[in-house]
């Protein structure tokens, strides 16, 4: 190949190296360097450096991002601040559509809907506890709870269970019944349809130590969102949503409960935290159309 382009962080030292060594042109899209990453190559200096400065191009999410780099040795002429691809998100159609029909068929219109996305062991029991407080102040809400990854489903199902709620699992097509208070979404690829389909989201990875999943997705629908404290990988999306009023940063489940308990009750700070969600998005689109820009002139070069 003449050229080579790598998405976000997955930079290999031997293969950048053979790459360069053969005359391969490299660019890094959409690349992101959280604090952390950037100390751990810091460390390994005398393998990163010239990992990194093999790179022809590199279109960085954010001027943070950007300002690592050079910190870390690459040209200031190699980077070019591009914002973040997942600013680009489109919700078709055809999926808001889905998502309300799929509401609608659970007869939950007037209900107080949140997802739980992306979540990970270690953060089933602090969600649960947020959903029983949920369930105090509005005995008709349902949480849909979605595990990152399906070996997660059966220990999630478990977890719902012996926690006493009364349960529906997405894989074995049980409906949504007005007693369901859970609702499990053990499938692939219905995480952004559960989005559309309710009012409010938690971004797992977050409670954990494992660094966050794309708080925009939700975002994008309108739903005011909430994350926990270890959202690294995701620091600048995050801290651009908080700083508009359209995320909030919890650090335990009575927090979450609360928070969510103030949107579902309070139509004004819902608005408020959905329609900033939404201008956050529109205002940093853009990156696609710059970064493809950057890959012709690496392409054509």
């Amino acid at each position: 190949p003449k050229s080579c382009i790598i998405m976000e962080t997955e930079l290999w030292p031997n293969l950048l190296h053979q790459a360069s060594k053969s005359g391969v042109k490299l660019m890094l899209a959409n690349a992101r360097l959280s604090e952390e990453s950037a100390g751990k190559y810091r460390k390994q200096a005398s393998l990163s450096l010239p990992m990194l400065q093999s790179l022809d191009r590199i279109a960085a999410q954010s001027k943070q991002a950007a300002a690592r780099f050079i910190d870390l040795g690459v040209k200031p002429e190699n980077i070019s601040v591009c914002g973040s691809l997942k600013f680009d998100l489109n919700i078709s159609a055809d999926k808001i559509a889905q998502a309300k029909a799929l509401r609608l068929e659970w007869q939950r219109g007037n209900s107080p809907i949140w997802v739980a996305g992306s979540v990970h062991p270690g953060e089933f029991d602090a969600i649960l506890n947020a959903h029983r407080q949920v369930l105090a102040d509005n005995p008709d809400a349902l949480l849909i709870m979605v595990p990152r990854h399906p070996e997660q489903f059966n220990a999630a199902a478990g977890k719902i269970a012996d926690a006493g709620f009364n349960l529906a699992r997405r894989s074995l097509n049980e409906s949504v019944q007005p007693k369901t208070q859970v609702l499990l979404g053990d499938t692939m690829g219905e995480l952004l349809t559960f989005y559309g389909a309710a009012d409010q989201a938690f971004v797992g990875g977050t409670l954990i130590d494992n660094g966050g999943h794309n708080p925009l997705e939700p975002a994008a629908f309108g739903l005011p969102v909430f994350v926990g404290p270890q959202h690294w990988d995701f620091a600048e999306i995050t801290g651009l949503l908080e700083d508009a009023g359209a995320l909030q940063v919890i650090a335990a489940d009575s927090e979450l409960a609360d928070g969510l308990i103030n949107k579902f009750n309070d139509e004004s700070a819902y608005d408020a935290a959905s329609e900033a969600g939404l201008k956050v998005i529109a205002a940093n689109r853009g990156a696609l159309k710059l970064q493809f820009e950057l890959a012709r002139q690496l392409i054509d070069s």
